[in-house]
């Protein structure tokens, strides 16, 4: 028998399927349309750092692409470690991003992404640790990890501080972090109660404030911020750490905290029901350790949902097609500037909108059906200074079919 010629008859199937494979895929990809942000007005650099993801369909086969400035990226034409590297990297908080490209390294593992502080001297990242089947009721004793490394020096520190008096919570977890010479600044959130109070679902929450010396390794003191509590009249009260900055990475004076008071109902089953009777924002500020009332609409149905940039809370809410902004400075404890932007896609049931705020600028994405449109704002000036949409090649029957054929999802910014 001629070896050779037996496995050249097995081979050459194989050879011809891959290249019939590679050939179609090939033409796939060669067709494959190519979409971009397009400047409608304004400065184009505005949105030379904006990024949308998202998938589009031709015809069975969906492919998933980012849409830049430039045109777009298609996964399918990546290599395998060049998508590996943008999974790791790409992040839609542009602080964390830059932080994972920069420092690699320190990032790698680390899965709280609200633990991570940076500055000029160190980088610093904080987690808690729930300790195993220590409890029988569902507690849990914990610790916090801490890491750090000196960025001159590249000494790094990693220890477990063990939590004052060791005691026992059913969740803890670590919404910020600050550093000032040898002192962490933790803010954190844990649940508390007793085994009936968590079987009812009515556990106690509480925010506390962790210092860690980190010469001594150690946490040396703890403070509770703020904690539930009930009131007269069957009424209760609620607090919750809110991460809603852009740049929670970098130094920050401030948290924001939501209150909530309810009126409980008792149920017949023995259960509680909670009903709300109104919501307000506080911001605690590090540097004075005082709680500062800021006086902005509570968040109802999403839109306007407050984003802390430094010192100024950015509040939004919608009317018609004008997306409004307040701003509020906390430091001073007054009303900022307020401006409008007007939408040229009107928003409907089938719309969605998002919004990053980041330094001083405010980064809008509006989707109203097969459309998109990208605003930049000035928040310190109250101006529009780039407003685009998304384009594609090809005539204008091409161009409507091939928009058609396009979902995008969401934005990040890649500085």
């Amino acid at each position: 028998m001629n070896v050779k010629r037996y496995w050249f008859s097995i081979a050459l199937p194989v050879f011809v399927a891959i290249s019939i494979g590679t050939y179609y895929v090939g033409a796939a990809m060669r067709d494959l349309p190519d979409y971009r942000i397009e400047k409608v007005t304004g400065d184009a650099k505005e949105a030379a750092n904006l990024v949308i993801d998202g998938e589009t369909k031709r015809p069975q086969i969906r492919y998933q692409l980012e849409v830049g400035a430039d045109g777009s990226s298609y996964d399918i034409k990546k290599s395998l470690i060049d998508q590996m590297k943008e999974v790791y990297y790409t992040e839609s908080n542009p602080d964390l991003a830059h932080l994972k490209k920069e420092h690699r390294g320190f990032t790698r593992g680390q899965n709280n992404y609200s633990g991570f502080y940076a500055d000029d001297i160190k980088l610093v990242y904080a987690a808690a640790n729930r300790g195993s089947g220590d409890s029988s009721d569902g507690r849990s004793s914990y610790s916090i990890s801490i890491r750090t490394q000196d960025l001159k020096s590249g000494k790094k520190k990693d220890f477990q501080a063990i939590l004052p008096g060791k005691p026992k919570y059913y969740s803890l977890y670590v919404y910020d972090v600050q550093a000032k010479g040898s002192q962490l600044k933790l803010m954190a959130q844990l649940s508390k109660g007793s085994a009936e109070d968590y079987r009812r679902g009515i556990l106690k929450s509480e925010i506390h404030l962790y210092t860690v010396d980190l010469d001594k390794e150690g946490i040396i003191d703890d403070q509770t911020i703020a904690s539930d509590k009930k009131l007269e009249g069957g009424r209760a009260e609620h607090f919750q750490i809110i991460g809603v900055n852009a740049d929670f990475v970098s130094p920050s004076d401030y948290v924001m905290i939501g209150r909530s008071l309810v009126q409980t109902k008792q149920l017949s089953d023995g259960n509680t029901e909670e009903i709300p009777i109104e919501s307000n924002y506080l911001a605690y500020r590090y540097s004075a350790d005082t709680l500062i009332p800021v006086p902005i609409k509570a968040s109802v149905d999403g839109m306007d949902y407050p984003m802390l940039s430094e010192r100024q809370v950015i509040t939004f809410s919608m009317k018609d097609n004008q997306l409004h902004v307040d701003r509020y400075d906390i430091a001073k404890q007054q009303q900022g500037s307020s401006f409008d932007i007007l939408l040229s896609l009107k928003l409907s049931q089938l719309s969605s909108i998002q919004k990053i705020v980041y330094g001083d600028r405010l980064y809008v994405f509006n989707r109203v059906n097969a459309e998109y449109e990208v605003i930049v704002a000035d928040t310190t000036r109250g101006k529009v200074v780039y407003q685009g949409k998304i384009a594609v090649d090809g005539n204008a029957e091409q161009q409507a079919a091939r928009m058609k054929e396009l979902q995008l999802y969401g934005f990040y910014l890649t500085f």
